[in-house]
Order: C-alpha cells, then structure tokens, then sequence
C-alpha cells in the first residue's frame, strides 16, 4: 500500500469561496480518480499550532496505481 499525504497552508488572503471551491474540486477529483482506494480531506482540527490548515489523505493498493495517479 502506498499512502499519498498532501498538508496544505492557506495564504492569508485565500478566500472562504476560495477553500470552498477546492472543496468541490477534490469531490470531483475523488470520483474521477478510479486508483485511489478512498480520498479523505479537511480542515485541521487545530490542536497544536503550526500544523497546515488542511489536509488530504490518500491509499492506493500499490505503486501502479500511484503511477498511474
């Protein structure tokens, strides 16, 4: 199994439109992406300080499938 993580950090003048539309756009990358076992993303939950502000998480079955991500 490979496990594709990805930290994201919003740049101060990033929009709550803006957040939001990358939302949608995971939804539709994650029905798009037929390799990838499931797709979890969101926001981080905040208990520490210094994390990223979202996160996205991601397994395929085995390198093929991330190769062909």
């Amino acid at each position: 199994m490979v496990i594709h993580i990805v930290i994201f950090s919003w740049r101060a003048e990033a929009s709550r439109q803006q957040v939001q539309a990358l939302a949608e756009a995971m939804d539709s990358l994650a029905d798009d992406l037929r390799y990838m076992e499931t797709m979890n993303y969101g926001p981080d939950l905040a208990f520490r300080d210094g994390n990223g502000d979202h996160a996205l998480v991601a397994p395929f079955a085995d390198k093929a499938g991330w190769d062909a991500y």
